[in-house]
């Protein structure tokens, strides 16, 4: 999600979410994820002339849940899709 809002200059929102296991005895839970992403050694840059304050509006962590890393701390226009999944791998453990 917030590799999509980094390249559509925020036009795309990431949602912050996490899921919790249920409390209820005998209930499992099945997922199945699809993850698509870019090359690791893509630029992480918004399009040219996108306007920053859209890009970053509620990721300074204003609009966040407690534990999740803000993308402004994580984030910055020079860095690869690579460092920027290092970089986030890092702020969440």
């Amino acid at each position: 999600g917030e590799t999509a809002q980094v390249h559509t200059g925020g036009l795309l929102q990431a949602t912050p979410h996490a899921v919790g296991a249920t409390a209820a005895p005998g209930v499992s839970r099945a997922t199945l994820a699809v993850f698509m992403q870019p090359h690791f050694d893509d630029a992480m840059a918004p399009p040219e002339g996108a306007d920053e304050s859209r890009l970053l509006r509620g990721s300074r962590g204003e609009l966040l849940p407690p534990g999740v890393p803000a993308l402004a701390r994580r984030w910055n226009r020079d860095m690869t899709f690579g460092e920027f999944t290092v970089a986030t791998l890092n702020a969440y453990h």
